[in-house]
């Protein structure tokens, strides 16, 4: 699960509007909604904020799984 399918998976669960959301967060609709839907990576932040926003750590998790993905794709290329 990407960082933002985690971002529209937690704000639903939470059973929070997408502006209830944005709102939390200080941002306005539009940007949270780009975030959602994958248009705009996701501020380390927001990242790190979401659990108090929605009560879970699925985006922290999301997050942590791509940066090792990353991780792990850029010492493959070093070492092939």
């Amino acid at each position: 699960m990407s960082v933002a399918e985690a971002m529209r998976q937690a704000r639903h669960a939470s059973g929070l509007t997408l502006r209830a959301a944005a709102r939390r967060f200080g941002l306005d609709e539009a940007t949270l909604c780009r975030y959602e839907r994958g248009h705009r990576p996701v501020p380390v932040d927001i990242v790190m904020r979401s659990p108090d926003v929605y009560g879970t750590p699925l985006v922290v998790l999301a997050w942590v799984r791509e940066m090792a993905d990353q991780a792990m794709q850029a010492v493959a290329k070093g070492v092939a």
